[in-house]
């Protein structure tokens, strides 16, 4: 390691100095310093025994991977039928090892087109007063073409529960503004959302698995606030709403560098009320969910969607595949 501290990689093995022998302590911190996202290689840990022969040291060489990235797409989209042209583009910026302390931070922009938009902004701290708790602070705005523009505050905290299982809680708070088009039938309102959730994840990689699977279950609750515009008044004041995701992707190695990935994906939101608002259903489309649409071309209460991939593998950062 050059850039990585040292104490980012020895506390994910998490074998203190002095510790008796355990094959599974160590395979299991093996197969952590390859899911951090930190190293292009991991070998196998290798044994230097002591002159007098009643202990060892570990050793484990890293290959340490390019951890930040920059990139940035502008384009322009020609007037038709007497309508003016406009520019559209995306831009994202990622630090995963700030300062080789493992700490991340991300910021992100998309313009769709000129009445729709999205920014994000993220930092992620891997571990919490020398305890692997990580705890992630988020800030974003989405403006949805005339319909509405919401503002969204996150903190999470992640926890390990098992070698595979990590469990996580989030709090959120949403404001939602109805904008022009959407003004006599969405009112504004403010939400405050708390999630629960578990992944299980036994995946060989986290970049290109050969085998594994990821099981993500979350489940949130929150209540919203309505508040009456000058042009539409609210059913209900207060409104309670439940939201439960299942995500499940499965990888079955076929032959050589070839693997099989499957996934399922399921959205349940609701509410008291008649009709969930634009604003609180889940949008998807696009190459994050349904690829081969728009971004976020759709949007409903109760969705579901399976992708299917025949991927053959180029390198550990590379494939090649059809869906």
């Amino acid at each position: 390691n050059t850039h990585t501290r040292e104490s980012v990689i020895t506390r994910e093995l998490r074998i203190s100095k002095g510790s008796p022998f355990n094959q599974k302590a160590l395979t299991d911190g093996h197969e952590r310093l390859l899911k951090i996202g930190l190293f292009n290689q991991v070998s196998e840990p290798t044994f230097d025994l002591n002159p007098q022969g009643d202990g060892a040291v570990v050793v484990i060489h890293v290959e340490e991977g390019r951890t930040s990235s920059i990139d940035g797409i502008l384009g322009y989209i020609p007037g038709i039928s007497g309508r003016s042209g406009f520019l559209t583009g995306s831009f994202a910026l990622s630090l995963k090892n700030m300062a080789g302390t493992g700490r991340r931070m991300q910021a992100s922009w998309i313009r769709r087109d000129p009445l729709s938009s999205d920014i994000r902004v993220r930092y992620e701290e891997p571990w919490m007063f020398g305890y692997p708790v990580g705890s992630s602070f988020e800030l974003g705005q989405t403006q949805q073409d005339s319909s509405f523009t919401a503002t969204e505050l996150a903190f999470r905290l992640t926890m390990p529960i098992g070698s595979r299982v990590k469990g996580h809680i989030e709090l959120r708070w949403r404001r939602v503004i109805p904008d022009s088009v959407s003004a006599h039938i969405l009112p504004a309102n403010r939400a405050v959302i708390a999630l629960f959730g578990l992944t299980v994840d036994t995946r060989d990689d986290i970049l290109n698995p050969r085998r594994g699977s990821m099981v993500r279950l979350d489940g949130s609750y929150g209540l919203r606030w309505n508040s009456a515009t000058a042009s539409f008044t609210p059913q209900l004041t207060r409104t309670r709403t439940s939201k439960i995701s299942f995500d499940v992707e499965q990888y079955f190695p076929v032959v050589g560098r070839q693997v099989a990935a499957l996934a399922l994906h399921v959205v349940d939101i609701r509410s008291g009320e008649i009709s969930l608002p634009a604003s609180q259903q889940f949008r998807f489309g696009g190459t994050r969910t349904l690829r081969g649409y728009r971004e976020y071309q759709f949007q409903g209460a109760q969705v579901l969607w399976t992708n299917l991939e025949y991927r053959v593998l180029l390198s550990r950062r590379s494939r090649f595949f059809v869906f």
